[in-house]
């Protein structure tokens, strides 16, 4: 008895163990599919992404700007071009500190501006946040708007010793986006017809044809 006993209480472990097993196996045929389901939807959306990118690629060499001016520097393809364009409605700047204002690179109350809690921002996050990593494309790259980067460092450093490389860094950074900025408003405006202060062009320092790397 006490044999039988304990062969039916093996036998009732086994079968716990047989069907939590089984419960198992379930459950990860389930993962595995929805894995294959996931990486399906996932090639998919690759597709789509590719399919929008070369449609936002073609659009921009249909853009005069990008033709004339964008294509000639280092640092920015045609579908970071593509990103930036699409966020600015050129014939809302009327002055370049409207687009200054709008990448999020304007002065306020002798400070950058920046975003407050609780409050709507006045500019695009995103925009900025692509103007940035054109930037950091440039510097990579060191195309002429690097050359810029490097005197305006160089200023500040001489001007505030007191700061941190990455402050001065910043600083020059900040400047050379800006710069980058008025050349794109010019130009822009330009190749579309809309109105610019006469006085414009020749108050520049840096015209947007010297920064061409091509």
């Amino acid at each position: 008895m006490r044999n039988t006993a304990k062969i039916y209480n093996n036998l009732g472990k086994c079968r716990q163990i047989v069907k939590s097993t089984l419960k198992f196996l379930e459950k990860k045929q389930y993962v595995d599919k929805e894995k294959e389901i996931l990486q399906e939807v996932n090639d998919v959306l690759k597709y789509y992404l590719k399919v929008s990118e070369n449609l936002l690629k073609r659009q921009v060499r249909n853009m005069t700007v990008w033709r004339v001016w964008l294509s000639g520097i280092k640092g920015i393809s045609q579908t970071m071009a593509g990103r930036i364009l699409a966020k600015i409605d050129i014939n809302k700047c009327g002055r370049v500190s409207s687009l200054w204002r709008y990448a999020g690179f304007a002065v306020k109350n002798g400070k950058a501006e920046r975003k407050t809690k609780g409050n709507k921002s006045s500019f695009n996050p995103v925009l900025k946040a692509e103007m940035v990593q054109i930037a950091k494309n440039f510097i990579r790259q060191k195309n002429k708007y690097y050359k810029y980067y490097l005197q305006q460092k160089e200023e500040e450093a001489k001007k505030h010793p007191e700061l941190s490389r990455i402050y001065i860094h910043n600083r020059a950074r900040r400047k050379m986006i800006k710069l980058f900025a008025k050349h794109l408003w010019l130009v822009w405006r330009q190749t579309e017809g809309l109105p610019i202060p006469s006085t414009f062009y020749d108050s520049l320092k840096i015209k947007p044809e010297e920064v061409l790397d091509e």
